[in-house]
């Protein structure tokens, strides 16, 4: 089943909350780019996902297994001295092999769904640094390639703070005929941090890809920001599309 399927399907779909934070306050642990070939937070992340996988059996739902790829692209993982596509490569691989295993071990009737996150190209709460439309798309290609090449369920893009890196990401996603979701972070007037509106946004992106988002989310965003979204759709300077 596809997790497209399933939202149609289902009322409620348990998913894993997001690793970095987790794994920050729960355990003191900050390595979260490479945490499966770490032995320590290998062990760490799988007492994770197991928590999880209960609250979903408890309620008999199905749950998405979000895997530990938000940071592990080239420009966040250059910071630990892995700057080839074969070591940036290993990293993903090894951080979604991890919920791979975890699935295939599973004796259950619930539905498991591998999400591979992938992050922004620089800090996800700033627009000091924005990538064009074609920067986004030729950063983010390396790793929604590997994502593919280990078919994982879908790709859940989470935290972007602009529109454009949304649809470089969107694009590139399209282009792998995987299912994907966009997250965005809002600012306090309910916009995304460049000023875009959330409807110009998803409306934006909906125009312009072939094989559209299953969904949209809102990530890293207090609740009492949703009381101010902007429902209208607003002219804007639209960025250029690469064909």
């Amino acid at each position: 089943m596809k997790l497209s399927q399933a939202l149609n399907q289902f009322k409620l779909i348990v998913q894993n909350g997001p690793l970095g934070t987790r794994l920050k306050y729960d355990y003191g642990y900050n390595a979260s780019h490479n945490l499966s070939q770490d032995k320590a937070g290998r062990e760490i992340l799988i007492e994770l996902y197991q928590g999880d996988l209960n609250v979903a059996h408890a309620g008999n739902v199905p749950i998405i297994l979000n895997a530990a790829t938000f940071r592990a692209s080239r420009n966040h993982l250059a910071t630990s001295g892995i700057n080839d596509f074969e070591k940036i490569r290993n990293t993903n691989v090894s951080n979604l092999q991890l919920i791979i295993d975890i699935r295939s071990r599973m004796k259950s009737d619930i539905p498991i769904f591998l999400g591979a996150p992938l992050g922004s190209m620089y800090d996800a709460y700033s627009i000091e640094h924005t990538p064009n439309v074609y920067e986004a798309y030729d950063y983010h290609k390396e790793q929604i390639s590997i994502f593919k090449e280990m078919q994982v369920d879908f790709i859940n893009v989470v935290t972007l703070p602009s529109m454009t890196e949304a649809l470089g990401i969107a694009l590139a996603c399209d282009k792998s005929d995987l299912e994907y979701t966009v997250g965005f972070i809002l600012a306090g007037n309910g916009k995304l941090l460049d000023g875009t509106s959330l409807s110009e946004a998803i409306q934006f992106i909906d125009d312009k890809t072939k094989n559209k988002p299953i969904g949209y989310f809102i990530t890293c965003t207090h609740s009492s920001v949703l009381n101010k979204l902007d429902h209208n759709k607003k002219n804007m300077n639209r960025p250029h599309v690469p064909q």
